[in-house]
């Protein structure tokens, strides 16, 4: 029953201390990161030796 009552508290701590806002901001890119998202070819090369065992 204690154990019960520590998570309840917890919770309900939790939502009283972060409140839930229903008017979330949007983040928005910036033109230089809508510019980097617009190429149409990305290519990562990664070079790693692997030992044979």
């Amino acid at each position: 029953m204690k154990k019960m009552l520590e998570v309840l508290f917890t919770i309900v701590f939790a939502f009283a201390v972060f409140p839930v806002s229903s008017q979330q901001q949007v983040p928005v890119p910036s033109s230089a990161q809508l510019r980097w998202h617009n190429y149409e070819r990305i290519m990562f090369l990664h070079f790693v030796p692997n030992p044979i065992d």
